[in-house]
């Protein structure tokens, strides 16, 4: 450890990473908006792109490794569950960057009518932790539209702003 003049040890200070660069912060943005997309647009979520368990593989996979495993992992290890905790995580890591504005605006960008009949969907959905899950998405949506309205308020973008409240709206008369 680093000492002082008097020989006595002094604890060292972690050093601050510097912010992601907000290029990078854009693009896990728009990933995490379109992974919000597919959990409450389509009940199966991204799960619906191969059952577990199943015989087939598409050509890439196929090509790549076996349809059971992946990099030593069970097909199961793209549960729900694990998909929310990798969504909660990438929203996470966005908030500690204040940078959930850009989901916000990811969002609004894909179009109000596909997120809005997504949350109704998986509003309507008589699985316990289906309804749970997309409990848990519709408040971080909310805090992103949110986040994403404080920021073009602060930027006096007007003209974003209303569009905004008109997303958030949309989705909130579901």
């Amino acid at each position: 450890g680093s000492t002082s003049s008097g020989g006595v040890a002094l604890p060292r200070r972690k050093a601050r990473r510097p912010p992601p660069p907000p290029e990078l912060l854009q693009a896990l943005a728009g990933a995490t908006a379109t992974a919000l997309e597919a959990e409450l647009l389509d009940p199966l979520g991204l799960s619906g792109l191969r059952a577990p368990g199943s015989a087939s593989c598409d050509d890439v996979g196929r090509a790549a490794r076996s349809c059971d495993t992946v990099g030593g992992s069970q097909a199961s290890d793209f549960s729900p569950d694990a998909r929310l905790a990798l969504l909660v995580s990438m929203l996470e890591l966005l908030s500690s960057a204040d940078a959930l504005h850009y989901v916000g605006d990811a969002l609004h960008a894909a179009g109000a009518w596909r997120a809005a009949s997504g949350i109704l969907a998986a509003g309507a959905t008589s699985d316990r932790e289906s309804a749970e899950a997309s409990n848990v998405l519709e408040c971080w949506i909310a805090d992103c539209l949110r986040e994403a309205l404080c920021e073009a308020a602060a930027c006096g973008d007007a003209r974003r702003a209303h569009a905004l409240l008109s997303f958030s709206n949309d989705i909130g008369s579901y």
